[in-house]
């Protein structure tokens, strides 16, 4: 795959960017925020611990530096899948972004197109959609604007 098709398949998902990662960042905020609570909380807890376990056994010091090692490695273990998790949210915010600003963005275009004077605009959702009830009362409204306009297209043509 190419550089053009990449950027075209990465802006056909982002629908509108500044929407969707501001919902995303949204999502991400108590990710974060649980995260570092969390880690903190682990982090003072387990130092607390091995400081008393290895100050009051009778180990020699190498063993002593292992077990503050594997304390190292466990919170860089902590960090990379607080990581991993936090990205997934963000991933996750951008798929829920996706859904709503995909037919919003829907009808924002066919107003757009009323706009300019298309009356034959119709929108269509899927039923199990959130927005279908939406579409169906654009499309009703639109209905409702023709047969006003053919009423008085009519009213006019039988007065002149």
């Amino acid at each position: 795959m190419n550089q053009k098709q990449s950027k075209k398949s990465l802006s056909s998902f982002l629908i509108n960017p500044t929407f969707q990662l501001k919902i995303a960042s949204f999502s991400l905020l108590p990710g974060i925020i649980m995260v570092t609570i969390y880690g903190l909380l682990i982090d003072r807890q387990m130092k607390e611990n091995y400081e008393i376990l290895v100050t009051s056994s009778p180990m020699d010091d190498a063993v002593k530096s292992h077990l503050w090692l594997e304390l190292d490695q466990f919170r860089i273990q902590f960090v990379a899948f607080s990581l991993l998790f936090l990205i997934l949210i963000f991933f996750f915010g951008i798929f829920l972004s996706h859904r709503v600003a995909g037919p919003i963005c829907k009808m924002k275009n066919a107003m757009e197109k009323v706009r300019k004077g298309d009356k034959e605009v119709r929108l269509l959702f899927k039923e199990s959609e959130e927005f279908s009830e939406m579409a169906t009362s654009f499309n009703n409204m639109m209905d409702s604007i023709d047969i006003k306009e053919s009423k008085i297209k009519r009213n006019t043509d039988t007065n002149a």
